[in-house]
């Protein structure tokens, strides 16, 4: 397949973004903890990278061991943050899924090893900041990290907050799912705005919307999913939007499948 020179400039760009995401979401944990070792120790608890086995790299989150092979990992948390996570390429071989994304795998630079997959940035997500009151650090949870997430989308933290969701919500089906209008002059170009779950729930919580059609050349979801108190941050060619249950049900079974007993990898 020949690939022009702009397509690769867009794959190229979308992976820059995603990574720099990874670095910037938690920039500010990582100044905090340059500035005074004692919280970042704090983001550093129950958390360790490690591997026993050449081709994988392990980690501890959340409390549970994973080890994931090195041909699947685009980035590693640790190098930019305390925070512990991975930026990985999912495999999936689903062929609904395999085709609607295959444009994202087959522009990826030879760098990753392109194969049918989907990009997810996850971990744990440890929200932090400084007390504009006291002056004071402070560290909270994934779970709390989602808690912020629901009440901005049900507008009881503040509504100023919220520049995407319209309010009072405009209910509106977004496919399949029960979702809001969004801001049509909103900076993030996105159709609808979804809020499924609660914490904790067996099916995943998650957040989900699209880009809108025109508003970038290849327009992309993100699909925001708490599991096994970790953060996980999808992204697919909005191609495959029809298909985003089946996305989440292939990543979760993929996360339960690389919990390891530590000592087995």
């Amino acid at each position: 397949m020949a690939l022009d020179c702009d397509e690769n400039d867009v794959a190229e760009g979308s992976m820059m973004r995603m990574r720099k995401s990874m670095i910037v979401t938690l920039t500010l944990l990582c100044a905090v903890g340059c500035a005074n070792p004692s919280p970042a120790e704090k983001l550093k608890e129950n958390f360790e990278y490690w591997s026993s086995k050449p081709g994988y790299v392990c980690a501890t989150m959340a409390g549970r061991d994973y080890c994931f092979e090195e041909r699947l990992i685009m980035a590693q948390n640790w190098q930019t943050d305390d925070a512990p996570g991975f930026l990985l390429n999912v495999p999936v071989s689903d062929p609904e899924i395999v085709d609607c994304n295959k444009r994202d795998y087959l522009l990826q630079s030879d760098q990753f090893k392109p194969f049918p997959s989907v990009h997810v940035m996850f971990g744990e997500r440890k929200g932090g900041g400084i007390d504009s009151k006291t002056g004071e650090i402070w560290v909270d949870s994934t779970e709390k990290y989602f808690d912020r997430m629901y009440q901005k989308f049900y507008g009881t933290l503040d509504r100023d907050l919220n520049d995407v969701v319209i309010f009072p919500h405009q209910p509106i089906t977004y496919y399949g799912l029960n979702c809001v209008k969004t801001k049509p002059d909103a900076m993030l170009q996105e159709e609808a705005y979804c809020q499924i779950g609660k914490y904790g729930d067996l099916q995943p919580p998650h957040f989900f919307s699209c880009d809108r059609d025109g508003s970038v050349p290849y327009p992309g979801c993100q699909n925001t999913m708490f599991y096994r108190d970790m953060h996980f941050s999808i992204s697919f060619n909005k191609r495959c939007a029809p298909h985003h249950a089946l996305i989440r049900q292939r990543i979760v079974e993929f996360i339960d499948r690389m919990e390891v007993t530590r000592g087995n990898r």
